[in-house]
């Protein structure tokens, strides 16, 4: 009655396959083998019999609790749990491990309450991702986090100087705000950047600004504190604009469909297409085209589209058709698919599918099979530039090289895949999109691929440029994954700056002023640092350096003269190379530490088990 599962639990192997359900020799009791543990089974069972539910006072057991109402499909048991994963005292103390379950089974109201919570996090911690829950999530799932943080913070920031001018004028200053406003506004900026709400603005917060102006010899006003109280009405006003601010912002229309469909384990999108972005083009199509009625007077006749045939691959001998998603038949040998993609000897589904007619007229006479395939005619047909005795297909975009990796390790075509990713590994497309690159080789272990785009990945600003959910690529990236690139993005960065800034005493002093470094040094470090934030690799160095000369060039009241290029060619050549060299010798991967420092104090959620 609870779930139907249980009906025959003879069968219940059936839909679980590490539970076993067998019958005792001598009673004929049937006795059941469950994965779950005796305290999680008896929570369940207690939700189940009119008992009184179960204490739950650990989000381990609430965890493993959800688990098994969802894989035995009891809803009495996930009405209970979400009632228990909305309450503060779970959503407050572990919000991230809530906002994973809340993602993974797809309780939206869960996930709403816990991305709010979400927001008081420093998500940039690796520690928080070391919880079993957290498995679940994927790397686009944090970065949404992160990025709708940050424009929700910023926004929220924005309303502050806005509430100035409402502010009554000092009876004694009359200054708007007096001396108290500019250490409120601090506080209060503080306070949104830890979490971008308004519960961190409060009244004491106002009189605390209000007693230190006070205390400041340099204020000119002694009346902060009796200003402060005649403007407490601006409190409530700057907390509700706060409030009404968006929670969660507008993906790219690619990246939601996408993300959408990634929860629970990442997998691909439930359509016939092997790309998210024909998916999308599809899904527009037929929204616009249903769209359109036709005249009344005019009859509709659905007439089917005939498929057309491939050019290049309609041999009058051939014996299997491929039909392409897009109705573009490809009449090829069967036997010599079967040679490149053992997948072609069975035909068997979900690679191939049932097209819509069993058979055709072959260009000899004779009747041909034929069956469906995911990708259109053109990945089709690079595809078989692989398998036919014809030259290599030239690969325009990344979103071909995509479309076709996917195909190519889809077919099992080893041809095809030692070819592709050998053209990944090329430059162009690791500089071109490093990040989509790696997504790719994680995805399907290309190990030498995936070192490489890693080390390109770092160029990008991973967790704050919202372009990176632009990548369809990174529905398939572990969280893991894109945790250790940020990570190692940060850690590199400041090893580099750290070791930039020990080889800053240069060899020799200008010529003119004697001074060590003259006018250029001090700009070329100050480009350096900035450069090295954005991509924390050596060779960016050579442009701050260029940049800098221009400045060192120009007279300054230090020297009046402009260096000269022989002794700038000298420290290009000897101390700058040896900078690049220091910094080249780094390490690329930091692996996030699993447990929590030492020094827990400031921390807003608690350290792991």
């Amino acid at each position: 009655m609870s779930s139907p599962i249980f009906s025959d639990m003879l069968t219940i192997g059936d839909h679980h396959p590490k539970d076993r359900a067998t019958r005792d020799a001598h009673g004929g009791l049937l006795s059941v083998q469950l994965t779950e543990t005796g305290e999680t089974l008896e929570a369940l069972l207690r939700v189940i019999y009119p008992l009184p539910n179960p204490a739950i006072n650990t989000l381990e057991l609430l965890s493993s609790l959800t688990d098994a109402a969802v894989k035995y499909d009891v809803g009495a048991a996930l009405n209970y749990v979400r009632s228990l994963l909305l309450q503060d005292r779970f959503l407050s103390q572990w919000p991230l491990r809530v906002y994973a379950i809340a993602r993974r089974y797809s309780f939206s109201d869960v996930e709403d309450a816990a991305l709010k919570k979400c927001y008081g996090l420093d998500l940039g911690e690796p520690w928080l991702l070391s919880y079993p829950e957290t498995k679940n999530l994927g790397a686009l799932d944090l970065h949404k986090l992160i990025v709708f943080k940050q424009k929700r913070t910023k926004e929220a920031i924005a309303k502050l100087p806005k509430f100035q001018m409402n502010i009554k004028k000092c009876r004694v200053c009359h200054q708007q705000g007096c001396a108290w406003w500019p250490r409120f506004y601090q506080s209060a900026r503080e306070a949104l950047e830890d979490c971008p709400s308004s519960e961190g603005i409060t009244f004491a917060m106002m009189l605390q600004a209000a007693e230190l102006a006070e205390g400041d010899a340099n204020t000119q006003c002694s009346r902060n504190c009796e200003d402060v109280v005649r403007n407490s009405h601006i409190l409530p006003r700057l907390k509700a604009s706060i409030d009404a601010l968006p929670w969660e912002y507008g993906y790219p229309a690619a990246t939601a469909l996408v993300l959408s469909s990634s929860i629970c384990g990442g997998n691909v999108l439930p359509t016939k297409h092997s790309h998210p972005s024909l998916f999308l083009y599809d899904t527009f199509m037929s929204s616009h085209l249903e769209a359109i009625e036709a005249p009344a007077d005019v009859a509709v006749v659905d007439e089917p589209k005939k498929p057309r045939t491939s050019p290049q691959f309609n041999d009058a001998d051939a014996d299997l058709v491929c039909r392409t998603s897009d109705g573009v038949d490809f009449i090829v040998y069967q036997w010599l698919m079967a040679k490149a993609s053992p997948l072609f000897h069975d035909l068997a589904p979900p690679t191939f599918h049932v097209a819509d007619v069993n058979s055709i007229a072959g260009p000899g006479g004779g009747a041909i099979r034929v069956v469906g395939v995911d990708e259109d005619s053109k990945v089709f047909t690079q595809l078989l530039s692989f398998i036919y005795p014809v030259p290599n297909p030239q690969i325009m975009t990344f979103d071909e090289l995509s479309l076709l990796i996917d195909a190519a390790e889809k077919y099992n075509v080893s041809a095809a895949k030692e070819v592709l990713k050998l053209t990944m590994a090329s430059d162009q497309w690791l500089k071109e999109a490093p990040l989509r690159a790696f997504s790719i080789a994680r995805r399907y272990a290309y190990k030498e691929v995936a070192e490489q785009a890693f080390r390109h990945s770092l160029s990008v600003a991973l967790a704050t440029d919202s372009s990176v959910l632009d990548s369809p690529e990174l529905v398939h990236l572990s969280l893991k994954d894109f945790q250790r690139l940020i990570y190692s993005k940060d850690r590199r960065t400041r090893a580099a700056i750290v070791t930039l800034r020990a080889k800053a005493q240069l060899p020799k002093s200008c010529s003119l002023c004697k001074a060590v470094g003259c006018a250029w040094h001090q700009s070329f470090l100050a480009y350096a640092e900035a450069a090295l934030r954005a991509c924390p690799t050596g060779e960016v160095l050579h442009a701050a350096f260029a940049k800098s000369l221009a400045v060192g060039e120009k007279p300054t009241l230090a020297c009046p003269g402009k260096f000269e290029s022989a002794t700038l060619a000298i420290y290009q050549d000897k101390w700058l190379d040896g900078v690049i060299a220091s910094i080249d010798v780094l390490p690329w991967v930091y692996t996030p530490p699993t447990s929590l420092p030492v020094d827990t104090k400031k921390r807003k959620s608690p350290p792991p088990p």
